[in-house]
């Protein structure tokens, strides 16, 4: 939080809301009192609620707050959370996606970091004001220092994801598992956020990895500036989540043109269409072919690859650009309003 008040020197942080609850009513209603007097003290114009779930729930209670509504959608929130609710047939899954339906229809627009969750939250709410804006790189803090792509003593695989099942780490230290020794034990397999809120998974991994006696290494989470150094020492990433949406680290590694592997998930074909590589089957052994074909391609090749992916970021999903949309969409809010 301090680190971001230096970043934004014009903000005001105040004290964090309980998150919705469908089975705390008297919470809800505490923390509903709280925030008309946080928008009257604050002379506050718009709210901007950041994640879907629960956040979108807030939006049943829109004409309480009495100033327009923002909502921001992620691929987890939309394509596995919420839409777990619509899939099951229990009596409180019923009611928790029929208020989430009710209250998609009440904002006064809904942004998306990616075309498919318009389209999942249009299935349930064909009304629901959608539109695409992504959270994109920040080009200008990517390139602002220059990757040393000196050679390591071993070619890194890099796996950026962070450690929660949801991001199937078991998959791939499997793959690592099936490579031939002649790659294996000349490869070096780094994974990240072993700082992990989820130690018990962290430790589940490491387990697993420490079995298979190969260069393995472990990092907590890194300053941006590591981040991109460190993806810019790695000859390719690797990413195996079980569901996404569009994965900003993704885009970093595309815009600093190095290779990524991403799995048989309905990405946006504008970003991550061409120039990318993909195994089709959660199966270790095609993660496994995937990994060696990446590291042993014809670099000619490899570099015509990954120029057309960093194009599709510079094209497509350029931060400055997308949250000018965001400001564009304050701006259309306030002018209805006044």
């Amino acid at each position: 939080m301090r680190e971001n008040a230096v970043l934004l020197p014009n903000s005001t942080y105040l004290p964090p809301i309980s998150p919705y609850s469908t089975l705390n009513f008297i919470s809800v209603l505490k923390s509903l009192f709280y925030l008309r007097t946080v928008i009257r003290r604050n002379k506050i114009d718009i709210i901007h609620i950041m994640y879907a779930e629960p956040g979108a729930l807030w939006g049943n209670w829109r004409l309480i707050f009495n100033v327009p509504v923002l909502l921001t959608t992620r691929g987890t929130d939309i394509l596995k959370t919420i839409n777990s609710f619509s899939i099951k047939k229990d009596f409180l899954s019923r009611i928790v996606m029929k208020q989430y339906k009710s209250a998609f229809k009440k904002f006064h627009i809904i942004t998306c970091t990616s075309i498919s969750q318009s389209v999942k939250i249009n299935e349930w709410v064909p009304s629901a004001p959608t539109c695409l804006i992504r959270t994109g790189v920040d080009l200008r803090i990517l390139y602002k220092k220059k990757i040393n792509r000196v050679g390591q003593l071993k070619p890194i695989v890099l796996f950026p994801r962070s450690m929660y099942p949801m991001y199937n780490h078991e998959l791939a230290l499997m793959a690592i598992k099936l490579l031939p020794t002649i790659y294996s034990e000349k490869w070096k397999f780094v994974f990240l956020n072993e700082d992990s809120k989820d130690q018990v998974y962290v430790s589940k991994i490491k387990k697993i990895a420490d079995s298979l006696e190969l260069d393995i290494q472990f990092l907590p989470n890194l300053r941006k500036d590591e981040l991109y150094h460190l993806i810019g020492q790695s000859q390719v990433v690797v990413m195996t989540p079980l569901s996404d949406g569009s994965p900003v680290s993704a885009m970093e590694t595309m815009a600093l043109r190095v290779p990524i592997i991403l799995p048989p998930l309905h990405y946006d074909e504008d970003v991550f269409g061409k120039g990318i590589f993909r195994f089709d089957k959660y199966e270790p052994l095609v993660l496994a072919k995937k990994i060696i074909e990446v590291m042993t391609m014809d670099s000619e090749q490899k570099e015509k690859l990954v120029r057309i992916a960093c194009d599709n970021v510079l094209k497509k999903a350029n931060f400055e650009v997308e949250m000018g949309k965001i400001l564009n969409l304050y701006h259309e809010m306030l002018a209805k309003v006044n």
